[in-house]
């Protein structure tokens, strides 16, 4: 029988393997590319996402925080439109994709860490 947490911790990081790939595939598909610090902005967090959560959703037992550091790239998702000035840049799209993916990621992140079990 498949224990319910580490059910929990496949599916929340499976989820966000997938955010990070979207978010590295958003600025060409959401048509703001051009803009090159968002543009550089969401590759490099999204593969870092899309890594770290690949690694937990294989080894649910183990490398619980990385969860964690997901969890503050998603508090970072949700900042960095306002520190990297991403309106004056001409991001409108981008704003509201790194807002909604890193509350998305945050949340889906802290839900994987604190359903890891101690390993024995």
């Amino acid at each position: 029988m498949t224990d319910p947490n580490e059910e929990t911790v496949h599916w929340t990081s499976g989820i966000n393997v997938l955010a990070g790939l979207w978010l590295i595939l958003a600025p060409f598909a959401l048509g703001y590319s051009q803009f090159e610090p968002i543009l550089w902005n969401d590759v490099i967090v999204g593969f870092a996402i899309a890594v770290f959560a690949m690694f937990r959703a294989a080894r649910p037992y183990h490398f619980a925080p990385l969860s964690w550091i997901n969890f503050v790239l998603g508090i970072w998702l949700v900042l960095a439109p306002f520190i990297l000035s991403y309106t004056t840049l001409g991001g409108g799209r981008a704003i509201w994709n790194d807002v909604t993916l890193g509350v998305i990621i945050l949340v889906l992140a802290a839900w994987s860490a604190a359903t890891t079990k101690p390993v024995a």
